[in-house]
């Protein structure tokens, strides 16, 4: 119970000095963090919360939370928050589409393709919020891929892959909990939704 005082008193701070959106109930946000499942087990507690502006989507911000899990591990969630005091549960395609239909994206540039597909797939729970997007396999540690188990030249890397007649597709590879996944996405750059096309091995 200190734990959680703590941590609603540290949300308290960062929600209510972050600009002028009205103030939220920490309890509330705390409750939308733990609502999310975080891994085996669920989360029973929230060790510690930290808020940042989301640019692609104006007026939002993210509340990254860490999730204390039944055998003690953590693993990162999150939740939106908006202007109007709204909470968004950012773990399910269900909650990134009300999102989206909360607050409309500016088209997604093309030079920022790969950027939205990894935060898309991070509010669709497809992806764990703080996962590293790797654009060399020059970066990954050994570790990493005897854990994914690929070597180096069987790794696809993040960048869009251009079709002459139909939809690009977005390849994101990123680190998340010591694993290397690799998804492929295709972007709606009007609308912001995304179609995952092939999920990662597990």
């Amino acid at each position: 119970m200190a734990t959680k005082g703590r941590v609603a008193i540290a949300l308290l701070c960062t929600l209510s000095c972050a600009g002028p959106a009205p103030l939220v109930d920490s309890s509330i946000v705390i409750d939308a963090l733990l609502a999310e499942s975080g891994g085996p087990g669920g989360c029973l507690s929230i060790a510690d919360a930290d808020t940042t502006e989301v640019p692609q989507f104006s007026g939002i911000r993210a509340i990254l939370g860490r999730c204390v899990l039944e055998h003690g591990d953590t693993a990162a969630v999150v939740v939106g928050v908006d202007s109007a005091g709204i909470i968004y549960l950012l773990d399910s395609p269900t909650g990134f589409r009300f999102l989206l239909r909360r607050h409309p994206v500016a088209q997604v540039a093309a030079d920022s393709l790969v950027e939205y597909a990894a935060l898309a797939l991070t509010f669709t729970g497809n992806l764990a919020p703080g996962s590293r997007v790797v654009y060399d396999a020059g970066d990954l540690p050994p570790a990493v891929l005897e854990a994914s188990g690929v070597s180096r030249e069987e790794v696809t890397l993040s960048g869009v892959q251009k079709f002459p007649h139909g939809a690009d597709v977005v390849w994101v590879s990123a680190i998340t909990r010591g694993v290397l996944r690799t998804f492929g996405v295709v972007v709606d750059r009007k609308s912001g939704d995304i179609v995952v096309l092939s999920h990662p091995r597990e």
